[in-house]
């Protein structure tokens, strides 16, 4: 499959040594030749550059550019999974699930898109970009409007989709911001201003989105340079090559179910109640106040007609699993962290009993959490496809479990020092990678909880009913950081977001 990632840039960088990224130099014809591929050939708007920005070479792409997938990112900016930037594979992979690659959703500040752009623009093109759409594309004015009162945008013009439907994109994009040109005079506005249609594409999108109905998966975009980011993904490779190895004989066992070792099943709940699973090493009396505030939401939420919780301690976890010698003299010799322990402990508890495993850093909001629970046999916290460890429900015996615990073991037996804080996250990718039942029962669940990592910019902020409302909609699981000091009131004593949901 032809599949092309190319680079928007207005000036020399550093390159990307993988060959699927290509450089277009955007605004060539008005400027000196960088030696890239320029966005002034065939049919072209390169002289628009100034008013357009990136959307330049979307236009030049659109038009001169054949191949199965595209996508469009900035020599600052790029797409991201788990720190690296997105390969072929995972490319396809992604859009085997998803019409469209997008970047996240970003948050406004103001009470509105409409009101945002207003501060930082002219709001008269947004008004006139409207009536441009009501009169060529009435069936998008209610998509326009929704746009407009939402919170949301996917910002920065970059995008990864078939080539079909990045040529229909731009197809109906172009007819909007060409009638919008007509309309505006941007003559006496400073450069930034002259912008304009750069800004408008950045809200056109949602529009777009919106109306079309498209299966969207969100990507996260970091802003680095790109040699900085190609050294990152090199170290990165080459600490995954080392888990790679360590996880080879353990894969064996486990890529065929009926290899497997027979499920563990003892029963920790003898009412019959399911194990929900929680832990602070020093004690539930001894943590900080955010893991507190964590562990009563979970409690309090949880149906306690089905679900029993467990806080397990180091004093009494060897009661519940077994920590080889290796492992005990790794942690009390500090080569293997605490949190590290946890991730062991958390795997070992859902292999021998099933269950559900919450961080004791995640704030449980309301009562949805047991509808969750119910959804199906494994369940995780989920976010742009990837499983992630802070909330898994599992039966007994199943084998992400199993493989991710004796990974873990295996790892320290050769190791003294940990390599990066993500190695559970990335037995548990080698897990989904390698072993496709497992990777069918983990792509059952469908992404959730999207704004889990509210708290993480937002705890410290003034209460606002209407952001809480927008927020809350889809999200009822949110992370909080034990060793952090939140908050309750600001400097005039108003309620932050931390005082007025996690302490109420």
């Amino acid at each position: 499959m032809d599949t092309q990632m190319w680079v928007i840039t207005h000036k020399n960088y550093p390159g990307i040594s993988d060959d699927l990224y290509r450089t277009l130099h955007v605004g060539r014809a008005l400027s000196q030749d960088l030696g890239y591929t320029g966005d002034d050939t065939g049919d072209n708007i390169s002289l628009k550059n100034r008013n357009y920005c990136e959307l330049t070479g979307l236009y030049w792409l659109w038009k001169n550019n054949q191949c199965d997938i595209i996508g469009v990112c900035h020599y600052r900016r790029f797409f991201l999974e788990k720190g690296r930037m997105l390969t072929k594979e995972y490319i396809e992979k992604t859009l085997n699930d998803y019409d469209i690659i997008v970047p996240t959703c970003g948050m406004v500040k103001e009470e509105n898109v409409r009101k945002q752009y207003a501060a930082n623009h002219y709001e008269e093109d947004f008004d006139i970009c409207r009536d441009v759409i009501s009169e060529k594309y009435p069936e998008y004015v209610e998509a326009f409007d929704i746009m407009a009162e939402s919170k949301l945008l996917n910002f920065c013009n970059m995008i990864i989709t078939r080539k079909n439907i990045f040529d229909d994109y731009c197809k109906w994009l172009f007819d909007v911001l060409f009638e919008v040109e007509k309309r505006v005079d941007i003559s006496d506005r400073d450069n930034y201003q002259k912008r304009i249609f750069g800004f408008l594409s950045e809200r056109l999108i949602k529009v777009w989105l919106i109306k079309n109905e498209y299966k969207v998966k969100e990507q996260n975009v970091k802003m680095m340079d790109s040699d900085e980011l190609d050294k990152k993904s090199s170290l990165n490779n080459a600490i995954r090559n080392v888990y790679q190895k360590i996880t080879a004989g353990i894969l064996k066992k486990y890529l065929s179910p009926t290899s497997l070792p027979e499920k563990i099943n003892q029963s920790v709940c003898s009412d019959g109640r399911i194990p929900v699973w929680t832990y602070w090493w020093d004690g539930e009396e001894q943590s900080p106040e955010a893991v507190k505030k964590c562990i009563k939401s979970i409690r309090d939420n949880i149906d306690s007609n089905k679900y029993k919780l467990h806080v397990i301690t180091l004093a009494d976890c060897q009661q519940y699993v077994t920590f080889s010698n290796i492992i005990i003299d790794k942690v009390n010799s500090g080569k293997m962290p605490l949190n590290i322990l946890a991730h062991r402990l958390s795997m070992e508890l859902l292999y021998r009993y099933g269950g559900v495993w919450i961080s004791p850093e995640c704030f449980v909001a309301d009562e949805r959490v047991n509808d969750f629970i119910d959804s199906g046999e494994f369940v995780s916290l989920k976010h742009e496809g990837i499983c992630d460890k802070s909330f898994l429900k599992g039966p007994a015996g199943f084998p992400l479990f199993g493989f991710v615990m004796e990974s873990i073991d295996t790892y320290f037996s050769f190791k003294d020092d940990l390599l990066s804080q993500d190695m559970t996250d990335e037995f548990i990718n080698i897990a989904c990678e390698h072993m496709d039942y497992v990777r069918n029962d983990v792509d059952k669940c469908p992404d959730n909880n999207k704004n889990c990592e509210f708290f993480k910019e937002n705890a410290d902020r003034v209460y606002r009913e209407e952001i809480w409302d927008d927020v809350v909609k889809d999200t009822w699981l949110y992370k909080l950081q034990s060793d952090r000091q939140y908050k309750q009131k600001n400097i005039i004593d108003k309620d932050t977001f931390y005082g007025k949901i996690i302490c109420r």
